[in-house]
């Protein structure tokens, strides 16, 4: 790592208890800083929040930065939030970005909470992106008036990522267990390279290979899918799919 850190991750595909092994490590371990993804990217799982809490009280006893990425919490309950304990926590911070739920990525908005005691050291931060009047404008405008927008969105994809979950399986493609309203999930293949497959009937996707440097086994058998917009849209990639390899 740039500052001279040494990075270690665990393993959540091959371990179901991964969050046994997290809390061990933690609890015995000497650690300056804990990254937790929820949901996760690229698989879509989601931790319930009492977990997260067991979590945070570990890495308060242990003087543990415990850092939160929501990235993709827009499609969790809100209840099942960071943002519920983060004033139990000194040591908590929770991120959250405007690019994943509502879709403006190319603003670069985001916004976290965290505890006073953590807040001055945010402020002492130099930002190589920082929003623009434009983007916070639009941000509140978002979170305050549209979020009817995102019940819509996940009505959307509790309808069609069933459908395409149900297409993949039927081609022998193992679908990683997620979180039924997330947009992402994971998927793999023992046979051939899944990104190289989708990319010649044109669907694109995040490849294995990008998530490698946490786990690095991980290579272009395995790939993150977002969910199509409309059915209409899973239709044509099922009938290029076919069309192709069938």
């Amino acid at each position: 790592m740039v500052t001279g850190g040494k990075y270690q991750s665990v393993d959540i595909l091959k371990n179901k208890n991964y969050i046994e092994i997290i809390k061990s490590k933690l609890s015995s371990g000497n650690y300056a800083t804990f990254y937790l993804d929820n949901p996760n990217n690229p698989t879509g799982k989601i931790i319930n929040l009492e977990t997260i809490v067991e979590i945070a009280e570990i890495c308060d006893k242990k003087d543990v930065l415990f850092i939160l990425d929501e990235a993709y919490g827009d499609f969790m309950p809100i209840n099942n939030s960071g943002f519920n304990i983060v004033n139990k926590f000194e040591n908590l911070i929770v991120l959250r970005s405007m690019s994943k739920g509502y879709g403006i990525a190319g603003l670069r908005s985001a916004y976290l909470a965290t505890s006073k005691k953590l807040a001055p050291f945010y402020d002492k931060v130099d930002l190589g992106f920082e929003p623009n009047f434009f983007a916070i404008k639009a941000s509140s405008l978002l979170l305050n008036e549209y979020e009817w927008f995102l019940k819509e969105s996940i009505k959307k994809i509790n309808l069609i990522k069933p459908k395409f979950i149900k297409f993949l399986e039927g081609k022998s493609i193992e679908v990683i267990p997620s979180h039924e309203n997330t947009s992402i999930f994971f998927i793999k293949s023992k046979n051939y390279d899944l990104f190289d497959r989708f990319n010649q009937i044109g669907v694109l996707s995040s490849c294995g290979e990008g998530f490698s440097s946490s786990l690095d086994y991980l290579s272009n058998n395995y790939i993150r899918f977002l969910c199509p917009k409309s059915e209409e849209q899973l239709n044509l990639i099922i009938k290029h799919y076919n069309q192709k390899y069938d």
